[in-house]
């Protein structure tokens, strides 16, 4: 559905009814294991399906549903702000992906290298680089914005973050 956050009345009906009708049942009849239906959704043909946006399928696509209502296509979207800053670390070779422990303060993140999964999200308490890349929102649900302003040119320029992964890459290069 496309108001993933206004279920029920208030929310636009889904395009596929009786693609969520199979999907709930093969749920149940697996005894409600999010593993199987992740492997029935990742394994099926419309899944593994290439989306070309050229040639003569697409444009045939493109004039029968061009709101891609039927899903032929991957819509772009931005990297989530998670994935934007532990991608700096992981091109500079700084990623921490030790896992668990205790979560990371919201003040830390120019001198800690672990997973951005790890920071404490709270209304009073928000990570600056995370927040201008569209984090989760702790007041809404968790969800997320989806913008592109130039104050994210600008942290990707100036964050701690970026200058350490640029300093990792540039000994890499010349060593």
């Amino acid at each position: 559905v496309p108001t993933v956050f206004e279920f029920g009345k208030n929310g636009r009906p889904p395009s596929h009814p009786p693609l969520l009708d199979r999907l709930a049942v093969e749920f149940m009849k697996s005894g409600w294991d999010v593993k199987k239906l992740h492997t029935l959704m990742l394994t099926s043909k419309a899944y593994r399906m290439r989306s070309s946006m050229t040639g003569p399928a697409a444009e045939a696509n493109r004039k029968a549903d061009p709101d891609n209502l039927l899903v032929w296509k991957m819509n772009p979207r931005s990297l989530e702000a998670e994935a934007v800053r532990d991608s700096l670390l992981a091109v500079g070779g700084l990623l921490d992906l030790t896992t668990g422990g205790p979560e990371l303060d919201h003040n830390e993140a120019g001198p800690k290298l672990r997973r951005s999964l790890y920071y404490r999200h709270a209304p009073e308490k928000s990570n600056l680089f995370l927040s201008t890349f569209d984090g989760p929102s702790p007041i809404e649900c968790y969800r997320r914005a989806n913008s592109v302003v130039p104050q994210q040119a600008m942290a990707l320029v100036n964050s701690t973050v970026s200058a350490r992964a640029a300093e990792a890459v540039a000994k890499g290069i010349v060593a």
